[in-house]
Formats: structure tokens, C-alpha cells, sequence
């Protein structure tokens, strides 16, 4: 009778060793037991990930944003706003620039109520959003950001904090291109043509660092340390690459790819699938991996793991940043 631990490793590497026991990868070395389970999927930066809508908790409050605006619910009430008095408020507005948005409103060119969420971060005991307004041609002439406090016995509100430095690359009518670390936020943003991003304390204020040239889709990392990015060519291919959060010019591109991007996995990867081959680019190196359809894919301290079949893996390798193998594993013929 075979127990889970005899699925053990059949390859290894003087690096790493590779088992699988109760639903889950182990891979071993002199740094110690790494689990990769099979049931946690990769929480991947998406790049098109834009949907309808958002209910976000924050402690007693409740935050849902729709193309019906922001609705807020918590212990003192409900309350329901369109946001149309942030975009004239004189935290970020003058009298004169009043005057010209009210004349484009009034040509039909933008609205005041708001149109987008670009991005959403809890940080602390207050939860932090990014409302975008986009104008009758699509393009975002505002984002500002909001806070909403966990608690308290009136009705929530939204406060507004400031103007951002620029506009990201957040689009449909819920977006998140905002993360957070070390209590502030991380938000990549286009600005006078380059791509650079702001490091955003509670209060509204931080750097911007630029980074490269504009791009048409910044994300953070999950981690808050890095600016993943897209560009669109000509050619019906995408240029990719990434960039450390607070380093001037860091941003490079790392590779032309052809394809469907599926998202960005931390530290530096990228997967695309291209006709029916799925393909793993390590950002750091330009290293890329084909993968089948069916094959799992996630990153340890050790290297990026791969197996198939994705639910009930048979096969699995172990590849470091170049994608040169190092470990291997495959199920005992007598358990298959």
C-alpha cells in the first residue's frame, strides 16, 4: 500500500530536490523545505483584468463602485455619490479652471460624475481609492485620491486627498493598477510623456520617480517594488518590461512578444499564450519557457516550478533563471 510520501522525487540536482505529498509540491535544499501547493493558484497582475464592478470591505464599511458611482455602507448608514463635486472641489481646482471645465461640460466634451476606479489599497485602518474621470473621447483628464475610513457613527464618506501626479493606465469602469508597501501607496502613472510612479503617503504627498517612456499599461508589483509594463507596437506585438518603483530610468524592456499577455507573476515573469502554446519570459533574463496548455506553473525561492497535468500532476521540473532545468520529479509508475 503506497502512502503519499512515496510520491518522492526520481531527479535532483545538487541545488534542490523535488517530492509531492498530499496535494502539494515540496522542494528541498540548503535553504530549507519549500511548499508549493497545488490548490493556491498564482495571483497574477492581470493586464486586462477591467470589470464592472467592485464591494470591497474595510472593517464596519462597505465600499461598492459601479458605472452607478460609489455607494458606501456602514454602522451610522448608507450613503450614495457620483463623486461630481470632487473634480470642481478647490482642493485641486481654481476659479479659473472651473470656468473652462464647466464650459467643456456644458459641450457635452465631460461630466463631473465620476467614471472609473483605477485602483483600490487598504492601508492601515483606512481604505484607499483612485476615481478616474474620462472625458467623451475616453481619454482620463482626472484621477484623484479618496479615503474611507473604517469606522465611525455617521454615515461613510470618501474624503478627497489630492490630484495625481499624472494619469495610470487604469480603463473600463473597475481597474487596479495601485498597490502599496511600507504605508504608501505605489502608483505608476504617464505623466508629460514618460512613465514614472508615485510613492503616495496617507497624506497625499510623495515623489514621483520617472522611469522610461510613456507605456499603455503599468502595473505594481504584488510585493510594491516594481513597475511591470506594456506597450502596444505597430506590428500587432507587444513590447514588455519592468522597472524598480524608486529608481530614476530603471525601467527597461525586456522582450517582443506575439500573443495573448495572461498577466505578470512576481518576481519578474511574464505569461503569454500564443496559438495553443502557453510561454513564460523570466523579465530579468529574457529567458523564455513554452509551456502546454495544461501544465502549472509557480515561482519558489528556488526557481519557477512547472508541472502537468495542472490538477493531477505527473511530471514536474524545476528550472532556475534562465530556464535551465535543475530538479525533476515524476510520479511513481505504480500510483499513476
Amino acid at each position: 500500500m503506497l502512502s503519499s510520501l512515496a510520491l518522492l522525487a526520481i531527479g535532483q540536482s545538487a541545488s534542490a530536490t523535488v517530492s509531492f505529498s498530499d496535494g502539494k509540491f515540496i522542494v528541498s535544499g540548503s535553504a530549507g523545505r519549500v511548499l508549493v501547493p497545488l490548490a493556491v493558484e498564482p495571483d497574477p497582475l492581470v493586464a486586462g483584468r477591467s470589470t464592472d464592478s467592485v464591494t470591497l470591505k474595510n472593517g464596519q464599511v462597505t465600499v461598492s463602485f459601479s458605472k452607478q458611482g460609489l455607494k458606501l455602507t456602514g454602522p451610522g448608514g448608507t450613503r450614495s455619490t457620483t463623486l461630481k463635486e470632487v473634480p470642481v472641489s478647490g482642493k485641486i481646482s481654481s476659479r479659473s479652471s472651473n470656468s473652462e471645465l464647466m464650459a467643456k461640460v456644458k459641450a457635452g466634451e465631460r461630466r463631473l460624475e465620476v467614471t472609473g476606479l483605477s485602483g483600490y489599497e487598504l492601508m492601515g485602518d483606512d481604505l484607499y481609492l483612485v476615481a478616474r474621470w474620462a472625458g467623451k473621447d475616453g481619454k482620463t483628464w482626472l484621477e484623484t485620491l479618496l479615503r474611507v475610513e473604517s469606522s465611525g457613527s455617521a454615515a461613510p464618506t470618501a474624503t478627497l486627498v489630492g490630484k495625481l501626479p499624472g494619469f495610470t493606465t487604469g480603463r473600463g469602469v473597475v481597474d487596479d493598477v495601485v498597490g502599496s508597501r511600507f504605508g504608501r501607496l505605489v502608483v505608476p502613472t504617464n505623466r508629460d510623456g514618460k512613465l514614472g510612479c508615485a510613492e503616495i503617503a496617507p497624506d497625499g504627498n510623495g515623489p514621483w520617480t520617472p522611469l522610461s517612456a510613456f507605456v499603455s499599461r503599468a502595473l505594481p508589483s504584488a510585493d510594491g517594488t516594481k513597475v511591470f509594463g506594456i506597450v502596444a507596437t505597430g506590428h500587432k506585438t507587444f513590447l514588455v518590461g519592468f522597472g524598480s518603483v524608486n529608481e530614476a530610468n530603471s525601467y527597461h524592456t525586456s522582450a517582443e512578444i506575439s500573443g495573448t499577455v495572461m498577466g505578470f507573476y512576481d518576481p519578474h515573469y511574464l505569461a503569454y499564450r500564443n496559438a495553443d502554446k502557453v510561454n513564460l519570459v523570466n523579465l530579468s533574463t529574457g529567458a523564455t519557457l513554452e509551456l502546454t496548455p495544461d501544465s502549472g506553473f509557480r515561482y519558489s525561492s528556488y526557481g519557477m516550478l512547472v508541472w502537468r497535468p495542472e490538477k493531477a500532476p505527473i511530471f514536474a521540473t524545476l528550472y532556475d533563471g534562465s530556464f535551465r532545468p535543475t530538479a525533476y520529479w515524476r510520479k511513481p509508475a505504480q500510483s499513476q
